[in-house]
């Protein structure tokens, strides 16, 4: 039971307390994981009061932790703080993963422009967003009806090799369809097809539109009886 698990290994933590022996930062490490795999977020939070009255620096793993726990919450100022903690603690350089975290904290409360700071940090840091931090930001950009944005991301995510999901792709199609961009919505398409995503009803409209618009008949044609949507 993963539950009694996190709850022994913070019990452990307290006996060494009453024991008078002071945790190593690789001990709260092991309880921080406990506790992020049973999804306890005060616990993680409480070990990190606890290293700070110690006068124990956290690792990269425990604030990169501390960000995602914000998350269970929408409490995106919180991980902004404790990104700023981390970046200060570890000389200006917090790990790429925090950035991503911080990222999908943002987007998920819809805070736009912080997440698309923490993908233009994590490109600054000289990391490869992966394809959850272009899919949280094509997501963002949509809810913003920015479109030109999606065709940006969407356009780097396939230069790098990274697949999105159907709801990406969807979001995707439906920008060129508002710029008539056939070619690219072609290849958008194969892409999906590649990855044996379903295209739905919404994802094959916007095909044929874009198709459509630019005289590309005989093609949509083509597409959607292939689909069964002719």
């Amino acid at each position: 039971d993963e539950s009694g698990q996190w709850e022994q290994v913070v019990q452990l933590l307290d006996d060494m307390r009453c024991n008078r022996v002071c945790p190593d930062p690789g001990t709260f490490d092991a309880v921080t994981h406990a506790c992020k795999r049973a999804g306890q977020s005060a616990s993680v939070f409480g070990i990190h009061e606890d290293m700070k009255v110690q006068k124990i620096r956290p690792s990269g793993f425990i604030y990169t932790t501390l960000i995602e726990m914000c998350g269970q919450s929408f409490d995106w100022t919180r991980a902004l703080r404790y990104l700023n903690q981390m970046t200060h603690d570890h000389g200006g350089f917090p790990e790429l993963r925090a950035y991503s975290a911080a990222l999908k904290v943002c987007a998920d409360s819809q805070q736009w422009e912080w997440a698309v700071q923490m993908l233009q940090n994590l490109q600054r840091a000289q990391g490869q967003p992966s394809a959850a931090d272009y899919t949280s930001l094509v997501g963002i950009a949509m809810a913003r009806q920015d479109l030109k944005l999606v065709l940006t991301a969407t356009r780097e995510m396939s230069q790098l090799r990274l697949e999105g999901d159907a709801c990406t792709y969807k979001y995707a199609l439906r920008a060129c369809e508002e710029f008539a961009d056939w070619k690219w919505s072609l290849k958008l398409f194969q892409e999906m097809r590649c990855a044996r995503l379903p295209a739905d009803a919404e994802a094959l409209a916007s095909l044929s539109s874009a198709l459509q618009a630019s005289s590309e008949w005989a093609r949509a044609v083509q597409l959607l009886s292939d689909d069964g949507m002719a």
